[in-house]
């Protein structure tokens, strides 16, 4: 018995020996067989000559920003318009919406069917506005969003280069050169919980990166609904952009034109013209021979359709054949339809057919 012991515990001395010989010869030299060997001391010069894999700083991957990436910039709205704005300053709706009130003098049968179209169209321009507000509260929601990705964004990249600074420090100190048993264990341990956290910031990133990306995907989907974006497939609802632009080229600027040319049909007066305030300076030679009369005035005009009113200061000039015929002229006014015809101001019998001191205008 004591024979088959002895044999098995050197059979396994022999074959510690071997494997210490074959991975690390320069200590075999040192190995005191009367002493016999030191199991614990062979693995830890086994593993002291397993030498280190650097770490690429590359493994950790970057976070996505939502709005600054270069192929998708936002600038204040995700939508990339202002849809209200848009509809606000739409210039066919502007124009048509100071015809109401001035139609309501024609006859019934001109007045009345351009009463409905504008009734229809105003029921279908509110409805564009309901859209548009409703679209604009989503681009405010996805907007919202992008700017807590964004700051997430950043507190990740900052995490991310502490790593890549930590990771650099590993691979300096404990990558390419013999290391005491001791710092050599130390690296390890280093090591594994590096990796450890280099994983769960992957994890936390690749989370974000996600987030992210369906981000993206209910911007592209919210463009494609507002009509500023074009999407590929088959639509499921016709865009609003292109609605309001079908909305003004086909009913508003139609409507204005039909409004426009019944008014002009009316000798419907548009414009006022005013001219107040005239005071005359004479010029000649003497005052008992015939010079020139210059009245300067104050010319008002006043748009009978949107209510804006100009004013200017304008000569008038003639020859007269005395300083006596030289006199301030009085106020007059005179109005004028869609053609520049002069017609009855309203309120008024007829014009008082003075000279005002202007050209007459035209609205669009």
């Amino acid at each position: 018995m004591k024979t088959y012991r002895f044999a098995k515990l050197a059979s396994a001395i022999m074959a510690g020996l071997a494997l210490s010989i074959a991975l690390a010869p320069a200590r075999a030299e040192k190995i005191d067989f009367d002493q016999g060997v030191d199991a614990s001391q062979v693995l830890k010069d086994i593993q002291r000559q397993i030498p280190l894999e650097p770490i690429d700083n590359a493994v950790v991957i970057p976070a996505l920003s939502a709005t600054k990436e270069p192929d998708f910039v936002v600038t204040g709205a995700v939508i990339g318009m202002d849809l209200l704005a848009r509809m606000e300053q739409s210039e066919p709706y502007r124009t048509a919406a100071q015809y109401p009130p001035l139609i309501e003098d024609l006859p019934p049968e001109v007045r009345d069917p351009l009463k409905a179209e504008w009734a229809s169209i105003s029921t279908l321009w509110a409805g564009l506005t309901f859209e548009a507000n409703g679209l604009e509260a989503e681009d405010d929601r996805l907007y919202a969003r992008a700017e807590a990705l964004d700051r997430n964004a950043e507190r990740l990249e900052r995490k991310a280069q502490a790593l890549k600074g930590e990771i650099d420090n590993f691979n300096r100190q404990c990558v390419g050169r013999p290391l005491p048993p001791d710092e050599y264990q130390a690296c390890l341990r280093w090591r594994d919980d590096l990796q450890q956290r280099i994983r769960a910031h992957n994890a936390e990133v690749e989370q974000h990166n996600n987030a992210v990306n369906q981000w993206r995907s209910e911007v592209t989907d919210l463009r494609r609904r507002a009509g500023t974006e074009s999407a590929n497939g088959k639509q499921k609802a016709s865009p609003w952009l292109p609605r309001v632009m079908g909305a003004e080229g086909q009913r508003l600027i139609p409507f204005s034109n039909a409004a426009k040319k019944a008014l002009e049909d009316s000798s419907r007066p548009v414009l006022k013209v005013e001219v107040l305030n005239c005071k005359s300076k004479f010029y000649g030679s003497a005052p008992e021979f015939p010079g020139k009369c210059v009245n300067t005035c104050m010319v008002k005009q006043t748009n009978l359709i949107t209510g804006e009113v100009k004013t200017s200061v304008e000569d008038h000039s003639e020859i007269v054949n005395s300083a006596k015929q030289c006199q301030d002229k009085p106020n007059t006014k005179a109005c004028f339809d869609q053609k520049g015809r002069k017609v009855p101001c309203p309120g008024e019998p007829g014009c008082l057919l003075g000279e005002p001191c202007t050209t007459r205008g035209q609205i669009r």
